[in-house]
């Protein structure tokens, strides 16, 4: 859980995960045209800090579900970007 005020290294971290997730999306958006993803994809660019924030106040343990633009979510939890 995290303690208030946030320590040095939170918001870094959180900086950080929200350029991942940001990488992510840009790289699935590339990758989409070239048909080999046969499902809808709904994109979260814009919408990183909402992840790394939520994620940052969960324990590891915490589930998360997630049914629409999820990716953020994914990753931010800790997800493995080749398996996604």
């Amino acid at each position: 859980m995290v303690n208030y005020p946030p320590s040095d290294d939170l918001l870094p971290y959180m900086l950080w995960m929200m350029l991942r997730i940001r990488v992510a999306e840009e790289k699935i958006a590339e990758l989409y045209s070239d048909q080999e993803m046969r499902c809808p994809t709904h994109l979260c660019i814009g919408q990183e800090a909402v992840s790394a924030g939520i994620t940052a106040a969960l324990a590891p343990s915490d589930l998360v579900f997630s049914g629409h633009r999820s990716h953020g979510h994914y990753i931010a939890k800790g997800g493995d970007l080749c398996a996604m």
